[in-house]
């Protein structure tokens, strides 16, 4: 068999092209590590990994890099929602000789956290444990577990499972309000949704902030290139909510809402939501993933997030667990110093 692995800053374009088809056909690709995604961040430098078995890749990683002081040569990695591989019997010859190779080239440490699930998770996070990693993000992080949804059935089928006290209410109340439309978002729409989503942000004292390049560069880098869609719901003509969801593999994901704080009596997000699903299926995927939540938070410990959760409750109970984020420590003594 003829082995080689490849890490670079720069690749060609035929190079290039044969990446995106490795990650495209698989359904543990995440949009965190494609492409568009790198052009969204031109001022983050990046590292291109991949292992390929006679001219054949099993294993991708867009990594990113953070130099260090005083090591120049030296950098920290992080994989987000990655590396992207289909094998799991592969996967620890794979990652024993990513780690090798990374650290040959000064890499002291890389955190990572593949795009898999439930009973599959936790054997990637063992395999990764045996590689010395050691986990780094907390079981009440409300990105460890989401709500998911499946769109193999049918629409009724999916509609029937909703909570009729709640979602289904809410849906059928948005719905007989003629002055209520959902559309797919257009660019001129961006300036509004960003407000809206910094106003959310405020609201929730939330200080990650968001602002409209951001949204600029979903619409132009994610969205124009098929890996996800927006919408947006008005009343007069006026928008009240957005929603974003990426597609990663054969999974939909929703990944940014927000509601307008005006027209308090009219539901925002439950018929924009069902709408977001009904094209998710339409597009063929397998799954729409209503993102993180928080199984054991409380209205007490943490309002914000109890509401998220309850939401989300309304449209799925069931749940899968998603691969944490794991560091290795590739140097320990560069490690510690830094």
């Amino acid at each position: 068999m003829n082995s080689s692995i490849h890490c670079k800053r720069f690749v060609s374009k035929e190079r290039q092209n044969k990446l995106i088809e490795f990650c495209d056909t698989s359904n543990h690709n995440h949009v965190f590590q494609s492409f568009p995604w790198k052009k969204m961040h031109p001022e983050r430098k990046y590292l291109h990994f991949w292992q390929e078995n006679d001219n054949k890749i099993n294993i991708y990683a867009l990594i990113e890099i953070e130099k260090l002081k005083p090591f120049i040569n030296s950098f920290k990695g992080t994989i987000h929602c990655g590396p992207i591989f289909n094998n799991i019997s592969e996967f620890r010859q794979n990652l024993t000789q990513m780690l090798s190779f990374l650290k040959s080239k000064n890499c002291i440490s890389i955190q990572m956290n593949p795009f898999w699930f439930n009973q599959e998770a936790t054997i990637i996070e063992q395999i990764i444990v045996e590689a010395k990693g050691k986990c780094v993000q907390t079981p009440h992080d409300y990105h460890f577990v989401s709500t998911i949804i499946d769109l193999s059935e049918s629409e009724e089928d999916i509609y029937r499972k909703f909570k009729k006290s709640s979602t289904q209410q809410m849906i059928k109340k948005a719905q007989k309000i003629p002055e209520v439309t959902i559309r797919s978002a257009q660019r001129e729409d961006i300036p509004a949704i960003a407000c809206m989503f910094a106003e959310m942000l405020r609201n929730k004292n939330v200080f990650d902030y968001y602002d409209e390049q951001y949204f600029r560069n979903v619409y132009d880098k994610i969205i124009a290139d098929g890996r996800g869609f927006c919408k947006v719901q008005e009343y007069k003509n006026e928008i009240i909510s957005m929603a974003i969801s990426f597609i990663c593999g054969n999974t939909c994901i929703y990944t940014h809402g927000a509601s307008s704080t005006k027209y308090r009596d009219i539901p925002k997000a439950h018929l924009l939501n069902w709408e977001m699903i009904k094209h998710a299926r339409g597009l063929g995927l397998s799954f729409y993933d209503m993102g993180g939540i928080n199984p054991d938070v409380t209205l007490k410990s943490n309002k914000a997030l109890y509401g998220v959760t309850r939401f989300k409750y309304g449209f799925s109970d069931e749940l899968v667990t998603n691969c944490r984020v794991y560091q290795v420590i590739l140097s320990p003594v560069k490690y510690i110093i830094h």
